[in-house]
């Protein structure tokens, strides 16, 4: 559709790029980061073009206060200069819809229900799922995602996750939640069922000496040390009610050493040498396209 000018509404991608980046990924106003793009002067049925300066993010709730008249455009115009030029803004945040009783969690192809502790990566579990609290009658996802430089980019805290202010890009759409860093390379990119399941479609993560991948070839979890590494890779994986999905431990050890692997009752799929486990006490669990790589 196209205004009194001919403007079209679609706003072209490096435009909108510019304008996620300067509105650093969430609504101006209240942060969060389900957006609509929003002209603020003049008004898009005024506009003659898309300008990224005159253009931000705004949220439904406060796209329809605007409409509405409750919310100025003097205020959002002030709220995105504030935005643009403080170092002090609160991380764009979505509250998750985990409102189910046995949540699962794929990583990559890996498929992970009703786990208590998703990754542990040295002892620190990156990515848990915790028992109902404060009256609530639903477990709750807490995690931290890192890129390959060991930096945090994605958090979740009690099913409201909040992306990177400094990233190259984050984009969300529908369910899907995109993170971008490094001149465009994809660091995490999730979907989110409701009310019970949630999908990493993409991630390469370092944390310490412990690497993990996963994408539409399966989940790889690994342990480097210098220039030698052993990684595990699983296709089609799945397990029930595991205490650990992924337990990668390092520390005191030297170059990883694999042995084989095996699979042992509570001890799950061991890569032995290496300190990777997958699905540690588990109730049931299936393997398919088991795989290993060594580097030594």
């Amino acid at each position: 559709m196209a205004n009194r000018h001919g403007l079209q509404r679609h706003i072209p991608t490096d435009i909108a790029l510019d304008i996620r980046r300067r509105s650093k990924f969430g609504c101006v106003v209240c942060r969060c980061a389900i957006y609509q793009y929003e002209h603020i002067d003049p008004e898009f049925s005024d506009a003659q073009t898309h300008e990224p300066d005159r253009i931000c993010l705004l949220c439904g709730g406060c796209h329809d206060r605007v409409t509405r008249g409750r919310l100025s455009k003097e205020t959002v115009k002030a709220k995105y200069l504030e935005i643009q030029t403080s170092s002090e803004i609160r991380r764009p945040f979505e509250e998750l819809d985990l409102s189910a009783q046995n949540i699962c969690v794929k990583l990559g192809t890996a498929r992970f229900e009703s786990a208590r502790h998703l990754l542990r990566i040295n002892g620190v579990d990156m990515l848990s799922i915790t028992p109902p609290k404060d009256g609530s009658s639903f477990p709750s996802l807490n995690g931290v995602f890192c890129d390959r430089a060991g930096k945090e980019i994605f958090q979740i805290t009690d099913n409201v996750w909040e992306g990177p202010t400094d990233a190259w890009d984050v984009r969300v759409a529908g369910q899907d939640v995109v993170v971008k860093v490094d001149g465009g390379r994809t660091a995490l990119a999730l979907t989110i069922a409701p009310p019970g399941e949630i999908t990493i479609k993409q991630l390469d993560m370092y944390f310490d000496n412990c690497h993990v991948m996963c994408g539409e070839d399966g989940l790889m979890v690994g342990r480097v040390h210098g220039e030698k590494y052993a990684y595990v890779g699983l296709g089609n994986f799945t397990c029930q009610h595991a205490e650990i999905g992924v337990d990668v431990d390092g520390r005191g050890k030297g170059p990883p050493i694999p042995k084989g692997i095996s699979i042992i009752g509570g001890d799950g799929v061991v890569l032995e040498g290496t300190g990777i486990r997958v699905g540690v006490n588990s109730g049931q669990m299936t393997v398919v396209n088991l795989k290993m790589w060594v580097r030594q």
